[in-house]
């Protein structure tokens, strides 16, 4: 059924090539029709949802309350229907985000209608904890912070969280996996063995690079980010 499909067109289309697509996409009834034009073509937007009555979604590329409060003001989307998809992360994090909510709820909208972008853990468990309608969700994508934490499935398109402390970021790895090699790695830098990365030196080196942290080694990095989930 097209309620199962999503179609996404990353902000591509001038006004009469998305209404193009509208039209052809309405009869299958799909779960949302994307980012049509310019995320920041809130007229664009707006005329479009004169021409498609399903659910549109958009969002993912407003990165403050501001900007998400213009497209509430102008841009024509349908809190009955329409979803928003402002990423949590690129959004300022979390209190900026409880701002974008607040707004959301002066102007009629549930936060039910919010299904982050972004595919990674913080959207994950903001998700989860704020009571939005859902959570973009890539498991093999952006790692070590993409995906679900170890042990939960996926059963009819939902997912259980686990009570964990954090957003999930060391959750992806059991602990046991996170310490392989660590010991090895410590005993032979003095007996001036071999050995490879451990699992930890290697998921924190992969979101060092993720993080595009500037002018600062592989080990700075990776202890900073450590000093972040430790507190």
């Amino acid at each position: 059924k097209g309620c199962r499909l999503a179609v996404d067109a990353n902000g591509r289309f001038d006004l009469q090539t998305a209404i193009a697509y509208a039209k052809a996409l309405s009869p299958y009834d799909l779960f949302w029709y994307e980012e049509a034009g310019d995320p920041l073509d809130y007229a664009l937007q707006a005329a479009l949802a004169e021409h498609y009555p399903n659910p549109m979604a958009t969002g993912e590329n407003l990165f403050s309350m501001q900007d998400a409060r213009n497209l509430i003001r102008y841009g024509g989307m349908r809190p009955d229907r329409d979803w928003l998809q402002f990423d949590c992360a690129l959004s300022y994090g979390l209190v900026e985000y409880l701002r974008t909510l607040a707004m959301l709820r002066d102007n009629g909208w549930s936060p039910a209608r919010c299904i982050p972008h972004g595919g990674h853990q913080m959207s994950l468990n903001i998700a989860a904890g704020l009571g939005l309608g859902g959570n973009e969700s890539y498991p093999d994508l952006f790692q070590p912070y993409g995906g679900f934490p170890d042990g939960v499935r996926v059963e009819d398109g939902h997912i259980t969280l686990p009570d964990l402390p954090g957003i999930g970021l060391l959750n992806v790895t059991s602990p046991d996996l996170l310490q392989r090699g660590w010991s090895a790695q410590r005993a032979n830098r003095w007996t001036k063995g071999k050995a490879g990365a451990s699992h930890a030196d290697a998921l924190l080196g992969r979101l060092a690079v993720g993080l595009v942290i500037d002018r600062v080694d592989r080990r700075g990095a990776s202890a900073a980010v450590l000093c972040v989930q430790v507190s």
